[in-house]
C-alpha cells in the first residue's frame, strides 16, 4: 500500500480530547481501551461505546472543529518555505516543514480553543 496517498490520523491525546469534546462522527479507525489500535472496521460513531476511542482523520477532526465548533482557520504555504496556520481571530500560529506537522499542532491549537471556551 503506498503510504504517500493515506491521511494523516489524529494521535491518540488528541482522540482523547476529541471523546471528550463529543466528536461523534463515523470513522472507521478506532482505539481499543485494553487493546490498543484498530483499523479497518465499520463506518460508526465509536465514541457512543465507552470502550472505544474513534480516531478519525486530522483532515476530518478540523472539519469538525469548523463544522461543528465553528472555528476558522487558515493554513497555507507561506514564502516559499514552511507551512503555517493561524485561528481567525485568536492571537495564535503554527508552523512547520510540512502540511501534515502543520495540520496537526493547528488541530492541538483547535482543541485547546474548545477547552478554552467551555471554561468561560
Amino acid at each position: 500500500m503506498d503510504t504517500k496517498q493515506q491521511l494523516q490520523l489524529v494521535t491518540p491525546e488528541q482522540a482523547k480530547f476529541l471523546k471528550d469534546l463529543e466528536f461523534d462522527w463515523k470513522t472507521t479507525a478506532l482505539h481499543y481501551v485494553d487493546a490498543g489500535f484498530g483499523d479497518g472496521f465499520k463506518l460508526e460513531n465509536h465514541n457512543a461505546d465507552d470502550g472505544y476511542t474513534s480516531i478519525p482523520t486530522v483532515a476530518q477532526a478540523l472539519m469538525w472543529c469548523r463544522n461543528e465548533r465553528g472555528i476558522q482557520y487558515n493554513i497555507g504555504k507561506f514564502y516559499g518555505k514552511n507551512y503555517s496556520a493561524h485561528i481567525i481571530g485568536m492571537n495564535n500560529s503554527v508552523s512547520g516543514k510540512t502540511y501534515e506537522e502543520v495540520e496537526s499542532k493547528l488541530l492541538d491549537e483547535c482543541i485547546n480553543a474548545i477547552l478554552e471556551t467551555q471554561k468561560k
